[in-house]
């Protein structure tokens, strides 16, 4: 998803047809913006279930000061004098940049709590081999 958000940004530098910018524009939203949303329970799952708060409430708070930034930097792209058409490409790079952070995950670090044929929660459990 966030691949085919950097796909719209890239789109939006190059249309000038008004219902295509609003339809790239919602795809583009939707891609960036709700993939985080959906990624949040599935990060969650690379935190011990003990520090699964604390964890989840460093991940926001990074993801807050990437909100808090990026607005300064649209604007110091802008105040560039590039087109604003041409600016959307540089809009493309954080979505690529969370896709290839996606893509590097290793699942068989993940928790991932399974519950069992009982109800009963069955952790799978991991270990890491230090030399």
């Amino acid at each position: 998803m966030f691949g085919l958000g950097a796909l719209c940004f890239v789109a939006l530098s190059i249309t000038s047809n008004v219902a295509g910018l609003y339809v790239l524009i919602a795809i583009g939203g939707a891609c960036t913006v709700g993939t985080q949303n959906l990624a949040n329970p599935y990060i969650s799952e690379f935190y011990p279930r003990e520090a699964r708060a604390t964890g989840m409430g460093w991940a926001f708070g990074v993801g807050r000061i990437g909100a808090i930034i990026a607005p300064m930097l649209i604007a110091l792209i802008l105040s560039s004098g590039l087109d604003p058409k041409s600016a959307f490409i540089w809009f493309a790079i954080p979505s690529i940049l969370g896709a290839c952070a996606l893509l590097f995950v290793q699942e068989k670090y993940g928790s991932f709590d399974k519950v069992g044929k009982e109800g009963k929660v069955e952790k799978r459990s991991f270990t890491i081999k230090t030399s």
